[in-house]
This record gives structure tokens, C-alpha cells and sequence, in this order.
């Protein structure tokens, strides 16, 4: 897909024995959101939107999203979001077999910065 095309980045890391413990959550995702946030900072992505899945020990799922205003700046901002979606769901009526995060609504940096240049170009040219 190509890079304009990107609707979304996300990763999901399922459980060989199922979580039942907040303290579990936090170091299970610490993988899943240095991937989602290393592909979003290669190739030049901001998302505005966390979406969250949580899949039971039966197999429902449920999904949690957050919009924001601004773009997501760091992982870090990102690990908040995410875990503050997760947080009211633990600990869980069924243990938890899978968990994955996802970044949408996504911005892309390099058509802005050229639009900038751009701009700055036109304006030096015409006076």
C-alpha cells in the first residue's frame, strides 16, 4: 500500500495463557506500542485516533477509541491514550487473550512541510 494510501497502524500481540491482572497489561503492550509507534515515526505518520481491542477468553471482543484534537506526538502520549482505555476493563469478567492497539486518522508531515516551502518559494518569487 502505498504510503498516502495508509488508513491506519496497528499491532496486536495475543497471550499463550490469558491476562486477568492490570499489572499484566502494562509490560504485555510495551511491544505492541514501540511497533505501532517505530512503523507511524517511519514513515512519517501522526494519527489523531487510539482504538484499542480487547479479545475474551470466548472470543467476544470489544473495542475502545479516543479521539484528539492535535496529533499524536510521542509513544508515550500514545501509551497513555492506550492504557487509558484499556484501564476501566480490568480486571476483566474473562481472562483476556488478546490485546492490540491501533493509531488511525492518520496525518502524514512531508505534504505539509512541502506545502510550506512552497509557499515560502511563491512569495520570495512574486516581490
Amino acid at each position: 500500500m502505498s504510503r498516502s494510501g495508509r488508513k491506519s497502524v496497528g499491532a496486536e500481540i495475543t497471550f499463550e495463557r490469558d491476562l486477568k491482572l492490570w499489572d499484566e497489561v502494562v509490560p504485555a503492550l510495551e511491544p505492541v506500542f514501540a511497533r505501532v509507534w517505530s512503523v507511524c515515526s517511519r514513515d512519517g505518520h501522526s494519527g489523531r485516533t487510539v482504538t484499542v481491542k480487547i479479545k475474551y477468553a470466548d472470543f467476544r471482543q470489544i473495542t475502545r477509541s479516543r479521539s484528539c484534537i492535535e496529533p499524536i506526538g510521542s509513544q508515550r502520549t500514545l501509551e497513555e491514550i492506550g492504557l487509558e482505555l484499556l484501564r476501566p476493563h480490568f480486571p476483566p469478567p474473562l481472562g483476556v487473550r488478546l490485546l492490540g492497539v491501533t493509531v488511525s486518522n492518520l496525518e502524514t508531515a512531508e505534504p505539509q512541510n512541502r506545502a510550506q516551502l512552497a509557499l515560502v518559494l511563491d512569495r520570495t518569487m512574486n516581490g
